[in-house]
């Protein structure tokens, strides 16, 4: 699911000044994922309740490894489905072979050239797994990987958009439920003048019968910052400082006042509207005033902004505010970025 949020920004240009204001337009899309149903990424760290499956040394035409035989730092991370792991045993599917631990090529799940201790699998504790290699994965939950060539062995592997050869793979726990939805579809913020914040939100909502609750991810899918001109990756808005969250709902991150950075995108988890027993004010503040309100950036890697440890069998709901600012000197243009959220079930 994709919600689209929009940033207009506005300024005088002093060269065309007399013709009015010059608008600056940004944007990112917001993807959030259900756990509950199996996804996979590759991403440089596997975030809380996702498994490393293999490692690649990079996202294209690619040498792989398995998650503990190689140091390769691109990992592909399946996450979504309670009890998931990697073990070639019980309740499992076979991914595919690789021609060694590390620096080593790939087979899909068809051939038998390769030594069975390099196998590459998917598990759950107890529920159901179903996989295939295939050029498209529709029916599937999710794409894990793909691979160059239609041989099906000796290949290199890519993320899942890279290769016309895929593998699909769809999982579920046994019992239990969880639903996740980013409501309001497409979230604006008014005109924005450099040095004048504006602000927006979503709204999160989950539904869960496991005992223990369940937390939500957020990521930036770039390296450097969300927000790229869409002409110049190398311009940017500039982000508040990544947020690093405490090691639980009771101890600090390092989320600081909105006041600090302030030309910045930033985030926080709203005290207003979100249900109390999913809001960490160690980590967000203890109130939504500007004077304890805590904010920072999306991180690049999976970090925690939401955390509950009770079920919540009805729909309980948490709110994401974005504020907006820009130094003067921010270059017009058309700004775009993502960010996924992920929901998933504690253990």
């Amino acid at each position: 699911m994709k919600t689209e949020i929009k940033f207009f920004l506005t300024k005088n240009n002093v060269f065309v000044f007399i013709f009015g204001v010059l608008a600056l337009v940004a944007f990112f899309f917001v993807k959030s994922t259900q756990a509950g149903t199996l996804y996979c990424v590759v991403d440089t760290s596997c975030g809380a309740g996702s498994t490393t499956v293999f490692r690649m040394q990079s996202t294209s035409n690619s040498h792989a490894g398995t998650s503990a035989g190689s140091t390769y730092t691109n990992l592909v991370c399946c996450g979504g489905v309670t009890g998931l792991g990697t073990n070639c045993s019980g309740t499992y599917q076979l991914l595919g072979t690789l021609s060694g631990l590390n620096n080593a090529h790939f087979e899909d799940s068809l051939k038998t050239n390769y030594s069975s201790a390099n196998d590459i699998c998917l598990s759950v504790t107890s529920g159901a797994i179903s996989s295939a290699t295939s050029t498209s994965c529709a029916g599937y939950d999710t794409t894990v990987a793909s691979y160059s060539g239609s041989s099906g062995t000796n290949v290199h592997v890519g993320s899942s958009a890279v290769y016309a050869n895929k593998i699909c793979a769809t999982a579920s726990a046994a019992g239990g439920y969880l639903y996740f939805v980013v409501k309001s579809p497409s979230e604006t913020f008014p005109n924005l003048i450099p040095g004048t914040l504006v602000a927006t939100s979503s709204i999160l909502e989950v539904r869960t019968d496991n005992s223990s609750g369940f937390n939500i991810t957020v990521l930036r899918q770039d390296a450097d910052t969300t927000l790229d001109l869409n002409t110049d990756a190398a311009v940017n808005i500039p982000d508040k400082t990544a947020w690093a969250p405490g090691a639980n709902c009771s101890t600090a991150g390092n989320a600081s006042a909105s006041t600090t950075e302030p030309n910045t995108l930033q985030f926080r988890t709203r005290q207003a509207g979100t249900d109390s027993v999913n809001f960490c004010s160690a980590w967000w503040g203890t109130n939504d005033t500007t004077a304890n309100a805590l904010f920072a950036g999306f991180p690049s890697t999976a970090q925690q902004i939401i955390y509950r440890s009770t079920s919540a069998v009805a729909s309980t709901t948490s709110i994401v505010l974005y504020n907006l600012n820009a130094p003067s000197t921010q270059r017009t243009g058309a700004y775009s970025g993502n960010i996924t959220y992920t929901a998933a079930v504690n253990p």
